[in-house]
């Protein structure tokens, strides 16, 4: 089943994450992000060295499989074609 995320605009969401959740060791490194890319935005993922930035693009790319919550490019997790 595909998850669509659309906005007040009628903007789909082209990335969803939604209660992103990352532990390594029982250690949590991300807890409870949640963000949306429209359709048309620009968007830059901004933080301090160690903040969870990399791990986050790795997890949406299915390189790491996320603790909890969800993770979505074009309404469905990401398959490399």
């Amino acid at each position: 089943m595909a998850i669509s995320a659309v906005t007040a605009r009628g903007r789909e969401s082209i990335v969803h994450i939604q209660g992103f959740r990352m532990e390594f060791d029982e250690h949590a490194v991300i807890r409870d992000l949640s963000f949306d890319v429209r359709d048309g935005e620009t968007f830059g993922l901004l933080g301090a060295n160690g903040s969870g930035k990399t791990t986050t693009i790795r997890a949406l790319l299915g390189i790491y499989r996320p603790t909890a919550g969800l993770l979505h490019v074009n309404g469905r997790p990401f398959q490399p074609e």
